[in-house]
C-alpha cells in the first residue's frame, strides 16, 4: 500500500498518524520523504528496505532505475508517535487545517 502524504514543510503530525494507522494492518511501514512537502508512506507484509530497493533497481526497466535508486537513498523507517485512527475517530481534516494555520502563522 502506498499513500502520498502532502503537508506544509516541517509539519509531520498527519504522517505520524497515517504511519501508526497503517502499522495496525501491515507489519512494515517505511517513508520516502520525496520533497519537503510530500512524503510517500509504503506499507506491506514483506520486508521493505532501501537495500532491497537498491538490489531490485537493476532489474527494473531502464527509465525506472535512476528514480528507484534515488528513492532508495531517501527511504527511512516510518515516523513514530502518532495515534491510530479508526472509523470512530479520524479527525484528518482537523490535522490538515491545523498544520496549514500553523505554517501560515510561521510556527
Amino acid at each position: 500500500m502506498i499513500v502520498n502524504v502532502g503537508h506544509p514543510e516541517g509539519h509531520d503530525e498527519l504522517e505520524k498518524v497515517l504511519t501508526a494507522t497503517m502499522g495496525k494492518s501491515f507489519p512494515q511501514v517505511i517513508r520516502d520523504p520525496m520533497k519537503d512537502t510530500s512524503t510517500l508512506l509504503v506499507a506491506g507484509e514483506e520486508p521493505l528496505s532501501a537495500g532491497r530497493l537498491q538490489d531490485m533497481a537493476s532489474r527494473l526497466p531502464i527509465p525506472l532505475r535512476a528514480p528507484a535508486r534515488a528513492a532508495a537513498r531517501r527511504i527511512a523507517p516510518g515516523l513514530t508517535g502518532g495515534s491510530v485512527y479508526t472509523d470512530d475517530r479520524a479527525p484528518v481534516e482537523w490535522l490538515i487545517d491545523k498544520s496549514i494555520v500553523e505554517y501560515s502563522a510561521g510556527h
